[in-house]
């Protein structure tokens, strides 16, 4: 077997340049490594887990903006999409203003029964896709005939034929 710490007849390779220890070198560590390697890992984790919360606050943020965006850009203004936005409102509104005027015992049965009429043809032109000149005339009715019941109702001895 050859000997390690032997010299090779003059030339040394790179193995027998660095030195030979016959035992391991007595190091030992200072008392306050280990609190400063824990201190350490704990400052560690606490950056990771900060940049985890600020990047993934940042990530939802940005989604809820974007969702809000998309929201304002699908939707849009209610009377910019909707032509008949502002006669189904004004509608809405007089049938609101009618039933805090009339009295349930006595509403006009005619113009009940006609307003009832409106709403039941309103249905179907729905149902059946209708254009948008037939809705608002079938709307335009409709205001026309609460415009009448709420002026009845305000002035029941007048002459508003419905």
């Amino acid at each position: 077997m050859h000997d390690l710490n032997a010299d090779s007849g003059g030339t040394q390779d790179s193995l027998h340049a660095m030195p030979r220890f016959t035992t391991w070198p007595d190091v030992s560590p200072d008392d306050s490594l280990w609190p400063r390697i824990v201190a350490a890992r704990g400052r560690q984790l606490t950056k990771r887990r900060r940049y985890k919360f600020i990047s993934g606050s940042a990530a939802v943020a940005a989604v809820a903006m974007i969702a809000i965006w998309w929201s304002s850009i699908q939707v849009g203004p209610l009377s910019e999409s909707d032509p008949l936005a502002s006669v189904r409102e004004q509608s809405q509104e007089l049938e609101r203003e009618w039933q805090a005027l009339a009295d349930t015992s006595s509403l006009q049965a005619s113009g009940f029964a006609r307003l009832q009429g409106v709403d039941h043809a309103l249905q179907r032109a729905y149902d059946r896709n209708a254009d948008s000149d037939e809705l608002a005339a079938l709307w335009a009715q409709r205001t026309l005939i609460l415009q009448r019941l709420v002026s009845r109702a305000r002035d029941p001895e007048g002459v508003a034929t419905i």
